[in-house]
C-alpha cells in the first residue's frame, strides 16, 4: 500500500508539472519578436485622454504588430536582460494593454518578474516573463504597451524584447483534476499505511 501510495503521489505531482510546463512554456509557434521601445507610441497620442501625464513617462511598447484570429491565443513573452539592467531584487509585476489601430484596449493582461528566482545570472543574459494569453477577435494591427512600474523600467530601458508565439495551449481541466486526485489518492494511501504500521500488534488481525 505504501509502495502504492507513493506511486500515486509522484504520478500526480509529474502529471500536473508536466502540463503546466507544456502550457506555460512549450507550446506554440514563436512568430516574431519585437524591441520593446520608450514611451506610448504614436497610438496612444491619437486616443485622446488615454494616458495620463504621468501614467505616460513610465510606458513603454512594441510593435505595431499584425494578429489575425488564426493564431489564438496568443501569448507575449516579455524578455528582459539581467545583472546591472535588470530588475530589482523581489517580485516586479508588468502590466499590459493591447490596443487596436485606433487606439482602443482590447486585452488588459500582466506578467510577474521574480527577482529572488534569477540565481544570479551573468549580466547581459536574461529572463523572460510570460505575460497571460490573448485573443484576437479581428484581423488587424496592434501595439503592445507595457507598464513596469519604477522598479521594473531600468531593465527595459537598458534593452528588452518582446516574443510573440500563436496557438499556445491553455490548462485542460482534465489534466488538472487527474493530477489533483492522483496526489489526493497516494497522499491517502500513505496516511493510511502509516496508520497500520503504528496500530499495536494485539489489534493486527490474527494476533493472539
Amino acid at each position: 500500500m505504501r509502495r502504492s501510495g507513493i506511486a500515486l503521489s509522484v504520478a500526480g505531482v509529474l502529471t500536473l508539472a508536466a502540463h503546466l510546463l507544456h502550457v506555460q512554456f512549450l507550446s506554440g509557434t514563436e512568430l516574431a519578436r519585437y524591441r520593446v521601445m520608450s514611451g506610448p507610441g504614436s497610438w496612444v497620442d491619437a486616443a485622446d485622454g488615454f494616458v495620463g501625464a504621468a501614467e505616460r513617462a513610465a510606458l513603454h511598447h512594441a510593435g505595431p504588430f499584425a494578429l489575425d484570429p488564426g493564431m489564438n491565443p496568443v501569448r507575449a513573452v516579455l524578455e528582459v536582460r539581467r545583472g546591472s539592467a535588470a530588475p530589482a531584487a523581489g517580485s516586479v509585476i508588468y502590466g499590459a494593454r493591447l490596443l487596436d489601430e485606433r487606439g482602443a484596449t482590447v486585452w488588459t493582461g500582466s506578467g510577474v518578474h521574480h527577482g529572488q528566482d534569477d540565481g544570479g545570472g551573468a549580466p547581459g543574459s536574461s529572463v523572460s516573463v510570460h505575460l497571460d494569453p490573448f485573443e484576437v477577435e479581428s484581423a488587424g494591427r496592434y501595439v503592445l504597451l507595457l507598464d513596469p512600474g519604477e522598479s521594473g523600467s531600468v531593465g527595459l530601458r537598458s534593452g528588452a524584447n518582446i516574443i510573440l508565439r500563436r496557438n499556445v495551449a491553455q490548462a485542460r481541466a482534465g489534466f488538472v483534476v487527474a493530477g489533483l486526485i492522483a496526489f489526493v489518492l497516494g497522499v491517502a494511501l500513505l496516511l493510511s499505511a502509516g496508520r497500520g504500521r503504528r496500530r499495536p500488534a494485539a489489534e493486527q488481525p490474527g494476533a493472539e
